[in-house]
């Protein structure tokens, strides 16, 4: 009977040091799984800033901020490759909202913060009568999803002349040639 009870109380030692060690596992798997979430989070966060950068690197190229420039100033002047250049570049920047969106379907940035992102960048990207146009276009394949509900009702509350009276306003702040 001694040795039943010696049993028995052993038994139960090795179960509390079981149960011990498999709080202690799922422990660490929750930290194992927060880091990883961090991580996913950093490295998309990145991939969204080097879409941005690209995206910046491509808009200060004289060439293609001259398309820019006249897809706002004067549009009916636009050939073809100046639109193919207007589509990449409008459509980087909707890539750079889907990959906030994501970020935010994957639980990893709040729903807020996309569409503070995109309502503070919308109008200078779709601030013109031609991105609208693209806009309205191009809607059409985003259907159904949460860039759509997001962007859509945004774009289109975006005054069409937006772009071309900040560059007024700019351009007449700016100092004359022989001022310097």
């Amino acid at each position: 009977m001694a040795t039943t009870n010696k049993f028995e109380r052993i038994n139960r030692w090795l179960t509390l040091g079981a149960n011990i060690g498999v709080v202690i596992g799922l422990i660490i798997l929750i930290i194992e799984v927060r880091q990883n979430a961090s991580l996913t989070r950093a490295t998309l966060e990145t991939n969204g800033v080097e879409l941005t950068q690209n995206y910046l690197e491509q808009m200060i190229k004289p060439a293609t901020a001259e398309v820019f420039a006249r897809s706002i100033i004067s549009p009916e002047t636009l050939t073809p490759a100046d639109i193919v250049i207007l589509d990449n570049l409008l459509a980087s920047q909707v890539q750079v909202w889907w990959q906030l969106i994501l970020l935010e379907q994957e639980g990893l940035v709040p729903k807020a913060r996309v569409a503070r992102a995109i309502s503070n960048q919308a109008p200078y990207y779709f601030g013109s009568p031609f991105a609208q146009k693209w806009w309205e276009m191009e809607t059409v394949g985003w259907e159904g999803t949460e860039l759509r509900e997001l962007a859509d009702p945004i774009i289109r509350n975006i005054d069409p002349s937006f772009i071309e009276k900040r560059l007024n306003i700019l351009l007449s702040s700016a100092p004359e040639k022989g001022d310097e």
